[in-house]
């Protein structure tokens, strides 16, 4: 059985680490070629004000294409492994993502974990992430709080999230169609057969609780 859990904990370490190096490699190869090439196209339209407006359109169609690859190569690289959790800890990913919120401006955002295992399956922190992220990005988006508190504890038997905010709340029976976050929230959590509450009320800001079951 030992042998079976150091064999698992080393094949999840291999893994991030193959997702790390791809991910770095499109970040720092593909996505920068394509940072630099549209600068190049910008620059050169600005020089050439000798050409008429209707004369670039195939020329700015061509930008636009060069655009959207861009922002597909960007959801790649967030897609195999978020940037952050290359730091180390789960924890340690979740502070990097509060001080970039705080960089953009953000809300206070305090954060009380109590991650007691260095041997996290890589698609449960992986899912703990993206719920802690955009549970953050909606509190920051919507709830107009001047302070936002992130909880994660974890046992043998679960790891927990809690997002809490003071804001301004919302109807949480009566979701309308067009909340993203949540609904990329509720999915998650379905896919890894936890457990989500959403207690809100008008003026009496939200709590989200998320419970993961935690197996190796």
């Amino acid at each position: 059985m030992l042998n079976y859990l150091s064999n698992k904990q080393e094949r999840e370490r291999e893994l991030k680490e193959q997702l790390d190096f791809i991910a770095y490699e499109i970040h720092d190869g593909a996505c920068q070629y394509m940072t630099a090439a549209q600068m190049m196209f910008g620059v050169f339209r600005q020089e050439q004000s000798n050409i008429e407006p209707e004369d670039w359109s195939s020329f700015d169609m061509g930008r636009e294409f060069i655009n959207h690859a861009s922002e597909e190569l960007q959801r790649l690289v967030r897609g195999l492994r978020p940037i952050q959790l290359a730091a180390g800890s789960l924890p340690a990913a979740v502070e990097c993502l509060i001080r970039d919120i705080h960089k953009a401006g953000g809300p206070e955002i305090e954060l009380c974990e109590d991650i007691q295992s260095d041997h996290i399956p890589l698609r449960l922190e992986m899912a703990v992430f993206r719920i802690v992220q955009e549970s953050l990005t909606n509190a920051c988006r919507h709830s107009q709080s001047e302070k936002i508190l992130v909880g994660l504890t974890q046992d043998n038997e679960s790891l927990c999230i809690q997002v809490q905010d003071w804001g301004i709340g919302f109807d949480s029976q009566n979701i309308q169609s067009g909340h993203y976050g949540l609904e990329g929230i509720r999915r998650r959590v379905e896919r890894l057969h936890g457990s989500l509450t959403i207690t809100s009320n008008a003026g009496e800001g939200t709590l989200i609780n998320v419970e993961l079951p935690f197996k190796e």
